[in-house]
C-alpha cells in the first residue's frame, strides 16, 4: 500500500476534509429533503423510520455532525418514504438506471392522477340520467 493511502486510511472518519467539509456531508440532500417534507419534528420522522430508539442521532445527522450508518440508511430505504430517500440521493444523476426509474415514478403518478379524476367523474356522473 502507498504511503499516502496508508496515511489517509488512518484518518478518523469524522475529521473534516478541508474547511467546513465532512465525509458525512453525502446526507446533506437527505437532510433537507426531509426538513423541507417534514418541517415539523424532522429528527423523529428520521429516527421513526431509521428504526431508532433514540432521537438523538438523527439530530446530529441533521446538524451535520454525523450521518447513519449503512443499517440506518437501509431501514430508511425500506420505510414508507424511501422513496424521498432515494430521489435525494440520485437527484442530479445523468446515470440512465436514475432516469429511468424517475420515468416510471412519473408514470405511474400520472396513472394515479388519471384514476383519481375518473373515480371523481364516475361520482359526479352518479345520478344523472341520461
Amino acid at each position: 500500500m502507498s504511503p499516502i493511502r496508508t496515511q489517509q486510511s488512518k484518518q478518523c472518519p469524522d475529521q473534516p476534509i478541508g474547511k467546513d467539509r465532512s465525509p458525512d456531508r453525502w446526507f446533506l440532500p437527505i437532510a433537507l429533503t426531509f426538513r423541507k417534507n417534514f418541517p415539523k419534528k424532522t429528527a423523529e420522522v428520521l429516527a421513526d423510520i431509521a428504526g431508532l430508539r433514540d432521537v438523538r442521532p438523527a439530530e446530529l445527522w441533521l446538524d451535520g455532525s454525523r450521518a447513519p450508518s449503512g443499517e440506518a440508511l437501509a431501514r430508511m430505504i425500506a420505510s414508507a418514504h424511501g422513496d424521498l430517500v432515494i430521489r435525494a440521493l440520485t437527484h442530479g444523476s445523468g446515470q440512465a438506471w436514475v432516469k429511468r426509474h424517475r420515468r416510471i415514478e412519473n408514470l405511474a403518478a400520472a396513472r394515479a392522477e388519471v384514476e383519481a379524476a375518473q373515480r371523481r367523474l364516475a361520482e359526479a356522473e352518479r345520478g344523472i340520467e341520461p
